[in-house]
């Protein structure tokens, strides 16, 4: 019952308040060394173990940078702040790649493909850029990951002034090219493993706002957040990724992004490549 107390404060009154201000966690809870287990949540039931309370009186936690958070009143949690692996389609389909076994001969000597040497291999073959729907799937280099301190502002969906998120963001990787025939940059979220949880939407839509933040994106380029899952299956020689991408409805560049309004847009793949090392 770690922050019980805000629910005491946000119910106390004739009405109660929709919403929390922006409070750092260890000033308002007095505990020490565990702000990131409270709120760093990337999945629902790990935010349904972690804050039960807040559940059950249909609050969410903003998560907003260097120990801080807000809380919000929501109608339905997992339906506004979180994606579910769910829409992912469970039978995948097969991914040929024209890439050479010499531009796969680094990927075919790991002892373990991790989460970022799988978004490494998906964009050198192909795939991912396959499922992301670009109009062309000739492999890109992955650039490093782009972890650092950004300044961005969160619609609160209560009241007309924004929160302001200030502290860090990961970002795993970024993929630049044509959709549709329009540049368009996409801002992947990877995660290993089968499609088997949820995932929180401000892990989708941070890494967005925090790139459009430092204001070098041309207007004439789309940014899209995108959700890759990819695993290797050793029993059938077969590595997966299931894709999805995102809409936000705000130009992150200028505006404060609505977490409860990222959505999806069209129908997510699940694509695999067969027997590539072999």
């Amino acid at each position: 019952m770690t922050l019980s107390k805000c629910l005491a404060e946000l119910q106390s009154g004739d009405n109660g308040k929709k919403w929390f201000p922006k409070t750092k966690f260890t000033e308002y809870t007095g505990i020490k060394g565990k702000t990131p287990q409270n709120l760093s949540i990337d999945h629902y039931q790990n935010y349904v173990n972690t804050h039960p309370e807040l559940l059950e009186n249909g609050m969410y936690l903003f998560r907003l940078g260097r120990g801080c958070f807000s809380l919000v009143e929501s109608r339905n949690l997992l339906e506004q702040y979180f994606v579910d692996d769910k829409m992912f389609p469970s039978k995948g389909d097969r991914y040929v790649s024209s890439a050479s076994q010499q531009d796969l001969f680094s990927f075919s000597i790991m002892p373990k493909l991790t989460e970022n040497t799988l978004l490494s291999l998906g964009l050198a073959t192909g795939v991912i850029q396959a499922g992301l729907g670009m109009d062309s799937e000739e492999p890109i280099p992955s650039p490093s990951e782009a972890n650092g301190s950004y300044k961005f502002e969160i619609k609160n969906p209560h009241n007309s002034e924004n929160f302001i998120h200030d502290g860090q963001v990961e970002i795993d990787t970024v993929v630049f090219g044509k959709m549709n025939g329009e540049y368009t940059l996409f801002v992947i979220e990877g995660k290993e493993g089968k499609p088997s949880t949820t995932l929180a939407k401000h892990k989708l839509a941070y890494p967005v706002m925090a790139l459009a933040s430092e204001g070098n994106i041309p207007e004439y380029i789309n940014i899209v957040p995108a959700y890759v899952r990819a695993w290797q299956d050793v029993k059938n020689n077969s590595i997966h990724y299931c894709i999805a991408t995102f809409g936000m409805d705000c130009n992150p560049r200028n505006s404060a992004v609505d977490l409860a309004e990222l959505k999806l847009t069209g129908n997510p793949k699940h694509l695999y490549l067969q027997n590539i090392f072999s």
